[in-house]
């Protein structure tokens, strides 16, 4: 019921110093505006030139707004509701880090913890739940996923080969994403084909990354250019990624770029300006957290914030720091503009490519054709020349067809990115897609595999499976974009009663099963059951391969599947328990009883497990915790909520008989798998409190007690998944037992 105190303000007339002189509020009555992104706006939009007309997306809870200035005054007069709702339960879930792609979309993040459905005006909708990333047309018009998960995302910039990256809280703090894939969430599982690959791993300094800028200018001196930059407010530092190449898999190399003794220096967000310099949004607080510190603290600073100018001197040190370039293109004309293109700083470029597209129209397209057919043009002129021209729908073939075929690599890239985004492809194109994953370079092959990913159909399965038979395993980032691409093809359910192709191999049987996990249809099931009559498979694999055939396997045909595996694994009890278990829960998921097969069969083996239950090698002991005196076992079973939407699955639970009892629980002793996984809620002390570290899950070795793995309560009345790998030759197979232990009596 309170009026909105926040704004979004512009800073101009940048004097000599770098010191705004003048500064503007364009709109107020807003609620934690965190995503801003200025518009090169239509003048016919706007009812013609008044002074310098402006246009923005604007986020203000619960929605994005486009917000117009028809006046040229610097003041919003309209505001338009573009998309809505997003969440409002936790402020990191808003979204943010708006970001202009080649294609004229506008990409974004969602944060941590909310849930939002957001809806567009042609119907499209995407449910976003905690971290992802996701575009959208800056008209209203459509919306959709781009990635999925992440936990806590803020911070977006492409390179100008057209690759994204984002930064991340909690999981990594840069990725390079690739579209459709899936990335760790909190508690979250895939898509089926694992999670998307890393760029980097083992970061230690904290969890509070943010912002991302890739430099791709020539201000800098070469060791600190076509780089990353990114923020952590909790070490106070800009660290800078430099990239070491494997195909076209980027290894992050951190390396340290600032770092600030003023411990209120909190660097939430990087760009790079139109003038080769970095620019950073400093948030500049004592106080940064969320429930460690009330929200109504009075060290929390409400007044105070930075933007800092990162420029580069030269080595002399009386070397005088150049002002920042005036730089204005709202009135330069389609000649110069097309000059722009081929700057050496990508600012410049998206700058004018966005300004040809949105203020020139399509009038600019005959001068950027012609520029097209110049020998002499820039590679940057011609590849940004393409993506207007694509906007327009105006991009004639022969122009992509020549790209293709060009012998500078950067050309070949957008060529197959733009073919991607290409609603229905001709003969000649499809041709160019296949004949590009033959490329010598695997950006090229990637980016075609990814277009046919998008265009399925039963022929682009052959060319796919020979790419993955001869893409580099160092190649990451390749080889899942081209199982995700295959995977794409197998989501026509009729391309599976096409299989086998003719020359046939395991191999690509074996390929064609890794990736039907990712297709949930009846068709997949059917084959990957086929698949393991004719290949077995290790213990993990086929567990995982089950509980899939299980759950979309027609009912009709699940007598079939048990007889299977109680054939296949008759002398493996063991493993028929886990089996079994897979098979049950793939069944509740589809939503269907057990079968008679499956009813008979569980209780054969609860009948086996009666037989062969010796109390003290099997049953789960409790002991009090180490000082305490109170004895009574806390251990009982009760049903809670998991993050993936089971509301039934009972667990093993100290709350029911008391919240001040306390008690370490531990299993049997077994061996330990090569992956072990389970779900865990639970708190650790009150949530505005650190955690105390008393309530965990530990596994340990049987032999010496020593822990190997351990993951304390989420602090989340929602079960988390968690899972650890024991795949390390100390781990994988030594005898281990389980340790639950509430040690909190509050």
């Amino acid at each position: 019921g309170k009026e909105a105190g926040d704004s979004v303000k512009i800073l101009d007339d940048l004097a000599p110093d770098g010191r705004a002189r003048k500064i503007t509020t364009f709109a107020d009555n807003l609620v934690i505006p965190i995503g801003v992104l200025p518009l090169s706006p239509s003048l016919a939009h706007l009812g013609g030139e008044r002074g310098r007309p402006q246009e923005a997306l604007v986020f203000s809870i619960p929605s994005i707004y486009r917000l117009g200035d028809s006046k040229g005054c610097g003041r919003a007069d309209s505001r338009e509701v573009l998309y809505s709702e997003y969440g409002q339960r936790d402020t990191h879930g808003l979204t943010g880090s708006f970001t202009w792609g080649f294609d004229g979309w506008v990409y974004a993040v969602h944060g941590f913890s909310n849930d939002s459905t957001v809806k567009a005006r042609d119907g499209s909708s995407i449910t976003m739940n905690s971290g992802n990333t996701y575009r959208m047309r800056p008209d209203g018009s459509h919306i959709e996923y781009f990635t999925h998960g992440q936990v806590n995302p803020y911070g977006l910039s492409f390179d100008p080969l057209g690759n994204l990256y984002s930064a991340d809280c909690h999981t990594q703090p840069i990725y390079q994403l690739l579209r459709g894939a899936w990335y760790p969430s909190f508690g979250k599982g895939h898509d089926g084909l694992g999670f998307g690959p890393e760029m980097f791993t083992g970061y230690t300094e904290s969890t509070a990354v943010a912002g991302i800028a890739y430099y791709a200018a020539d201000n800098y001196p070469p060791p600190w250019r076509d780089c990353a930059y990114v923020g952590d407010v909790v070490s106070r530092r800009i660290n800078q990624f430099a990239l070491e190449w494997h195909g076209s898999s980027p290894k992050g190399i951190l390396k340290r770029f600032l770092e600030s003794e003023d411990p209120w220096f909190r660097p939430v967000h990087i760009q790079l300006g139109p003038d080769g310099a970095l620019y950073v949004a400093d948030f500049y607080n004592r106080i940064i957290g969320h429930y460690e510190v009330p929200l109504d603290h009075p060290g929390r600073d409400r007044e105070r914030g930075r933007i800092w100018r990162i420029v580069y001197r030269g080595t002399n040190s009386h070397a005088k720091i150049f002002p920042p370039q005036h730089y204005d293109i709202s009135r330069a004309s389609t000649r110069r503009l097309i000059k722009e293109l081929g700057d050496q700083n990508f600012t410049i470029r998206m700058l004018a490519m966005n300004e040809l597209t949105d203020r020139i129209g399509p009038s600019c397209t005959n001068a950027i054709k012609k520029m097209l057919r110049n020998p002499k043009s820039g590679i940057y002129q011609k590849i940004h020349g393409m993506w207007v021209l694509y906007r327009f729908n105006a991009l004639d073939p022969k122009f992509i067809e020549a790209a293709a075929h060009d012998r500078e690599r950067a050309l070949r890239v957008h060529a197959m990115r733009i073919l991607s985004e290409t609603p229905k492809l001709s003969e000649s194109q499809h041709a160019l897609l296949v004949n590009a994953l033959y490329d010598p370079d695997g950006l090229v092959e990637r980016c075609a595999a990814d277009a046919l990913g998008r265009h399925p159909e039963l022929r682009n399965i052959r060319p796919l499976l020979d790419a993955r038979h001869w893409a580099p395993s160092v190649d990451t980032h390749l080889m899942h974009v081209i199982r995700m691409a295959l995977r794409d093809q197998l989501l026509i359910d009729t391309n599976y009663e096409q299989l086998p192709l003719t020359h046939w191999s395991k191999l690509d049987e074996q390929a064609i099963a890794d990736v039907s996990l990712g297709a949930p249809t009846a068709e997949s099931a059917k084959f990957l059951l086929h698949h393991l009559q004719n290949y077995p498979e290790n213990r993990e694999v086929s567990s995982n391969d089950l509980q899939h055939i299980a759950r979309y396997l027609p009912e009709s045909e699940a007598g079939g599947l048990v007889d299977f595996v109680r054939k296949q694994f008759s002398n493996d009890f063991d493993f028929q328990l886990t089996l079994f278990l897979s098979i049950e829960q793939g069944t509740e998921q589809r939503g269907d009883k057990a079968g008679e097969r499956l009813s008979e069969w569980g209780a054969d083996i609860a009948k086996r497990l009666a037989e062969s239950y010796d109390k003290e090698e099997h049953a789960w002991h409790n002991t009090p915790v180490e000082g305490s005196t109170d004895t009574e076992n806390p251990w009982t079973l009760q049903p809670r909520d998991s993050a993936d939407g089971n509301k039934a699955s009972p667990f093993i639970s100290s709350l029911p008989e008391g919240e001040k009892l306390t008690g370490v629980l531990r299993s049997r002793s077994f061996e330990a798998p090569p992956k072990l996984t389970f779900w865990v809620a639970g708190h650790d002390g009150p949530p505005d409190k650190p955690a105390q570290k008393k309530n965990v899950v530990r596994l340990r070795d049987a032999d010496t007690g020593e822990v190997l793995k351990e993951s304390f309560a989420p602090r989340n009345d929602t079960a988390q998944k968690v899972e650890w790998d024991l795949s390390a030759p100390a781990e994988h197979h030594q005898k281990v037992y389980l340790e639950i232990t509430d040690g909190d009596n509050g």
